[in-house]
């Protein structure tokens, strides 16, 4: 009895002693497992960040990229373009633009920007670096806008214009005579701008013409004197012989 007494204590400090230990090597393995997933949930910041700079250098316009250039309301505007050696790329009605630098989505804006200030009463203008995948891809999106578009309407212009040919109406906005010139480029230097034909055939096979001076309309501001196109018209500019 006196033996059990003596070692009853001793078993005691014992059991304490591995529990203390149990504890103790238990705390550290949570601190080290905590730790382990703190630094892998780090490591894949770190890489998502790397991931997504490596991707925003990669989209930045350098020399001898090769871009993909199109105009929603014009399909012959833009097409695939190389960017020169000195950081340049080179489009009709603007010219020379330094792209070095820029990301595609930029480019597209100071594009849009341009030609809206002087040739387009609306443009939308994607800018992608051109693979055959992604220039696929965008094509196929410009069909099948270009197919709403038709659905829409469409009215011809024909004559003294840059490009001429048929322009699609969009739902989004009036097209009007002076805007339909716009987009078909504009006018040559032998235009009669000052008349302008307006040719309409309603449903009775009646056909209407009407004259427009979209020079006055162009050059003094005075829209209020243009005038809406409707789908199936045609807009006739006659060569001005001095």
């Amino acid at each position: 009895m006196s033996n059990y007494r003596i070692l009853l204590p001793l078993r005691v400090f014992i059991l304490l002693s591995l529990m203390i230990v149990l504890i103790c090597n238990g705390c550290a393995w949570r601190n080290g497992f905590k730790e382990e997933i703190l630094f892998s949930k780090k490591n894949k910041r770190q890489d998502r960040r790397q991931i997504k700079e490596e991707k925003e250098e990669k989209e930045i316009i350098v020399p001898g990229d090769r871009l993909y250039i199109k105009v929603k309301e014009d399909g012959d505007y833009g097409g695939i373009i190389d960017v020169s050696s000195n950081g340049y790329i080179v489009l009709p009605l603007i010219n020379e633009i330094r792209v070095t630098s820029l990301s595609p989505a930029e480019l597209a804006q100071i594009i849009k920007e341009k030609l809206e200030k002087d040739y387009f009463h609306k443009a939308s203008v994607s800018v992608v670096h051109f693979d055959k995948q992604s220039a696929k891809k965008e094509e196929q999106e410009q069909e099948q806008e270009q197919e709403q578009e038709i659905k829409f309407g469409r009215v011809y212009v024909i004559g003294e214009v840059s490009r001429p040919g048929a322009i699609n109406m969009s739902r989004d906005d009036d097209l009007t005579v002076a805007k339909a010139i716009i987009a078909a480029g504009g006018f040559t230097e032998y235009a009669k701008q000052n008349e302008v034909k307006l040719i309409r055939i309603n449903e009775n096979d009646e056909k209407t013409v009407k004259m427009i001076n979209v020079r006055e309309i162009l050059k003094k501001g005075i829209f209020e004197k243009d005038v809406v196109v409707k789908d199936g018209d045609w807009i006739i500019v006659e060569e001005n012989f001095f």
